[in-house]
């Protein structure tokens, strides 16, 4: 397994029980302001379809449910009926930085898809499977120093890349040096330097083409 989706997985589980322990205690908070009982809560929420008992639903206000959109569904309609009145998802989520999502907040776009704006070439090796720039080395068969500029070519390997590899029956790591030699980057990098601002798909394709041409001579 990458560390990269190692990293990833950790976090998600993070965000799971952030989810699961606000659904818990907002919903808490709704059904003892409104003066319901835990029976009041599972007895309504039958008619949602979930068959919980009041032990369940003493689960869910400790945060141990699953904050799965079903769910919240569920129990923001049962509390609803139970309180008189109206409650939303977005309100479950009070006092997290979920909430204003919920309520029509729209995303805004994360710089670099949401990396590191300023990685280190270890931090590059590392999302891209290499436990170190040492292993990363090691696989380009060259020094710490000379990988640096492998691994942001590496770094920068797109679905066009990996078929171009796929085709010549080589790499990504001998794609890499390829390109490297030849060009000093990735080869849709280059390919994306050259071509025309209108240039389309078929452009695009012919183009790689020839770059895919240039590293086969190498071969």
């Amino acid at each position: 397994m990458k560390i990269a989706d190692s990293k990833k997985k950790s976090n998600n589980a993070m965000l799971a029980n952030q989810l699961k322990k606000a659904m818990g205690a907002n919903a808490r908070r709704i059904r003892l302001a409104a003066g319901a009982s835990l029976e009041d809560v599972a007895e309504a929420i039958g008619n949602q379809g979930l068959n919980w008992s009041t032990g369940r639903v003493g689960d869910l206000e400790g945060g141990r449910v699953e904050a799965k959109l079903s769910n919240a569904l569920a129990v923001a309609q049962t509390l609803a009926n139970v309180t008189g009145e109206p409650v939303s998802v977005a309100d479950l989520f009070a006092g997290t930085e979920f909430e204003a999502l919920l309520r029509g907040e729209p995303m805004r776009p994360q710089p670099n898809n949401g990396e590191d704006p300023d990685p280190t070439p270890t931090d590059i090796a590392r999302r891209n499977g290499w436990a170190d720039l040492v292993s990363a080395a090691s696989d380009f068969g060259v020094s710490t120093r000379a990988v640096v500029p492998l691994l942001v070519a590496f770094d920068s390997i797109k679905r066009a890349d990996r078929r171009v590899a796929d085709g010549l029956g080589i790499s990504l790591v001998e794609l890499t040096e390829h390109a490297v030699a030849l060009w000093g980057h990735s080869l849709i990098t280059e390919r994306d330097r050259v071509a025309e601002p209108d240039a389309n798909v078929a452009r695009l394709g012919q183009l790689t083409r020839e770059l895919r041409d240039q590293i086969e001579a190498r071969l």
